[in-house]
């Protein structure tokens, strides 16, 4: 039976021939299991640079090109493209398989190819910019080439490129690796870095070339190269029908074997001697690196007990989903505690922490917060939290200021200070440190605040109900009272940025300090629900464990460089206390700037938006599924389906739990999108009253409104990047003053 090598670029070979699928199946199934088949007619091309390329009868009109790397013990192919016969001829006979000399990855060269940038496009943009250098003019070609190991015509013209979407057109039609590092390039990356970088990488599988004495067989050569990470992210040997069958059906998706080195060194690192933080921008690949780090902890040692946390019940589905997409049979837990990957929302995680610990536990650690009871909806819903906040400010809020009688203080005071501290009596609080608080409180006002907690809390107990905040803080507490060993081997989170003190403590409750305890993935410029929280002061020490990712593989350049835009002015810092930027952020796929529509009033905003809509469903290729208006709120999510209904556009309003299920546009709010994604998207009434939200920010304190503010920002960025292709942009009156200024 022989091996099968095959490159990302035999698969987009077959993207822009569907119908090829079939023939392709057939004839690769029959290459694994005999290729001595005559009715493949693997032949060698007269007259090639390298010995060792064949071409394959697929069907009348296509040949595959691929490479016998070895014919002993059994036969080893790479897959380099399947092409249209003669077409497949010509690559054959100049194309050569190679480990580059320089760095190591195992790559297709071919020395005839022309490299050409296109032109800069035609842009309105002031005449003093005729003259600007492009993107990496200030390189010669001998340093692309003798330090990073990129073929000459690639780094030709790469260096002569005028600007950045003639540099992304070269990144485009590149190798992964070698797209990667034009790009890295750009944003300011040092060609030595970029190289170390790669060298790194290949240390730590022994890939780096003269790292061992050369392999006795043309196999083992092969063998060793592709076990660079750097070669992972163009090549995936084939192993069994099944796994044939999901690459060549489009379902077997590019993130589960296509990582980049910085995702696979991250995911499949052996040990990390204590807690791990991951950061990067939306769309860097976080979450796959959390499914591949849960995935690789369970082969490790498939007794372990892993929890796979994130935010919301809904975040916590796709992540199953995409388990049982990476692995179907990966055992995953159906109780925490239990061997296997348990996958939870963090507030369910709670509830089951509760649970586990004991009735024992649970009253040693409640009596501050009054009997509960486990049983029914013990949590309590945001309208009815608020209607409690304003009943207990009525009763016993009558000495404090109006700016610290508000349900939004209070809950952030409650969960922040209070519960996130532990604090149970009035003294205790008196003292409490308020780091990363606003506003600042003196003792009497403290009191005050606390005379309204108490009042509060006896209105829960009366109602046998708890705030999810509440489950957090009880929950930690009680597994820290009754099993001190904790309940989990390893912690996995995701969408971390969203979690407040008291999920921290518990998650800190539930895995003890030690090798691969907590891996964290979080981006602080994602923060639109949690607050500051800085991890040491909770007993987490991720101090030099922190990396970042870099690299965007949802979004074009040219939406990644709006969305990047609206960050402008915004001081976000990350789980260790420091300044978070986006310097270096990249992607390698191009698209259309987004379009920015103002328009005079409502009605012709609703206009705009139908238009917009009609225009993507009347293009062939596009599913409505993958369309998407994103608003600031519910109210305004209504609204926009009245006026689109009214103007015969069809959308499918997506709220709460709800997932897409019709064949339409998806109408929601930004909050609503977090974690979604989509081919197309309008981000609708983004003015400067909607964004910010004047109602939401009218409801803080003066002193906490500069963080609300930020929020209102992030809301917006992540708004923003929910676009993987198209991204327009629709307004009436005055706009945002969070766009991007100059607009586009």
């Amino acid at each position: 039976m022989a091996n099968v090598i095959m490159s990302k670029q035999f698969t987009k070979d077959l993207d822009v021939d569907g119908s090829l699928r079939p023939r392709a199946w057939e004839f690769l199934h029959k290459l694994m299991a005999d290729h001595t088949v005559p009715g493949l007619h693997i032949e060698p091309i007269n007259g090639s640079r390298d010995s060792r390329v064949r071409t394959g009868r697929v069907n009348d009109n296509y040949r595959a090109v691929l490479f016998l790397v070895a014919e002993q013990p059994e036969p080893n192919f790479v897959l380099a493209a399947i092409k249209k016969h003669d077409e497949a001829n010509r690559l054959a006979a100049r194309l050569t398989l190679r480990v580059n000399p320089v760095n190591g990855v195992l790559e297709f060269f071919d020395e005839e190819a022309v490299v050409t940038a296109p032109g800069p496009q035609p842009v309105i943009r002031p005449r003093v910019e005729d003259d600007v250098p492009g993107p990496l003019s200030g390189f010669k070609t001998s340093e692309l080439t003798d330090v990073l190991g990129l073929p000459a015509p690639l780094a030709e013209a790469a260096v002569t490129a005028g600007d950045e979407d003639a540099l992304l057109s070269l990144a485009a039609d590149a190798p992964a690796w070698q797209a990667d590092a034009l790009l890295q390039l750009a944003t300011g990356t040092a060609p030595e870095d970029i190289a170390a970088a790669l060298r790194e990488s290949a240390e730590a599988v022994g890939a780096e070339p003269g790292a061992t004495a050369d392999p006795v067989t043309e196999a083992e050569r092969v063998e060793r190269a592709l076990s660079h990470p750097a070669s992972q992210m163009e090549f995936v040997t084939i192993v069994d029908d099944d796994q044939l069958t999901q690459v060549l059906s489009g379902s077997f998706a590019a993130w589960r074997v296509f990582l980049h080195p910085d995702q696979r060194a991250y995911a499949y690192r052996d040990t990390y001697r204590g807690a791990f933080r991951l950061s990067g921008g939306a769309g860097t690949g976080k979450t796959v690196v959390a499914l591949h780090r849960a995935h690789f902890l369970s082969q490790q040692n498939p007794k372990a007990r892993i929890v796979l946390t994130t935010y919301t019940t809904t975040l916590a589905d796709s992540l199953r989903a995409g388990l049982n997409e990476l692995d179907p049979e990966l055992a995953l837990a159906s109780a925490l505690g239990a061997s296997g990957v348990h996958v939870v929302g963090i507030d369910k995680l709670a509830r089951e922490a509760l649970a586990k610990a004991g009735d024992r536990a649970l009253r040693a650690v409640s009596t501050h917060l009054g009997s509960l009871s486990l049983q029914g909806e013990l949590a309590l819903r945001d309208n009815e939290d608020r209607q409690l906040w304003e009943e207990s400010v009525a009763t016993a809020g009558e000495s404090l200021p109006p700016h610290l009688r508000t349900p939004t203080f209070l809950t952030a005071e409650y969960r922040s200070v209070i519960l996130g501290n532990g604090v149970t009596t009035r003294e205790e609080y008196a003292r409490v440190p308020r780091t990363g608080r606003g506003v600042r409180l003196s003792r009497a006002e403290r009191l005050g605040v606390w005379a309204v907690v108490e009042a509060y809390r006896r209105r829960l107990s009366m109602e046998g109900k708890a705030t999810f905040a509440e489950l957090a803080a009880l929950a930690s507490a009680a597994v820290a009272a009754a099993r001190p060993d904790g309940l989990a081997d390893h912690v996995i989170v995701d969408e971390a940025q969203d979690l407040h003190t008291g999920h921290w403590r518990l998650l800190r409750s539930l895995v003890p300090a030690g090798p691969n305890e907590l891996f964290i993935c979080e981006d602080s410029h994602q923060r639109i629900y949690g607050e500051k929280v800085v991890l040491g002061r909770l007993g987490i020490n991720i101090q030099g464990r922190s990396r970042r990712l870099t690299l965007n593989y949802r979004t074009t350049a040219q939406n990644l460089r709006f969305a990047v835009g609206v960050l402008e002015g915004a001081e976000v810092t990350d789980l260790e206390g420091e300044g978070e930027d986006v310097s270096g952020y990249r992607s390698p796929l191009r698209g259309p700037r987004p379009r920015l529509l103002p328009t005079p009033s409502l009605p012709a905003e609703l206009d705009q938006i139908a238009d917009v809509l009609k225009g993507w469903l009347a293009e062939p290729d596009v599913e409505p599924a993958s369309l998407a208006v994103l608003v600031r709120s519910g109210a305004v999510r209504d609204l926009v389906q009245r006026g689109l209904a009214d103007r015969q556009v069809t959308v499918q309003t997506v709220e709460g739990r709800r997932s897409r299920t019709a064949p339409a546009p998806s109408l929601l709010t930004m909050h609503r999108a977090k974690g979604l994604e989509f081919r197309k998207v309008v981000l609708a009434g983004v003015d400067e009253s909607q964004v910010p939200a004047g109602r939401v920010i009218g409801q803080y304190p003066d002193d906490d409104r500069g963080d609300a503010l930020v929020r209102e920002r992030l809301l917006l960025y992540v708004a923003s990047s929910r676009a993987r292709d198209e991204l327009v942009v629709t307004w009436h009156g005055s706009a945002s003053p969070f766009l991007p200024s100059p607009l586009a």
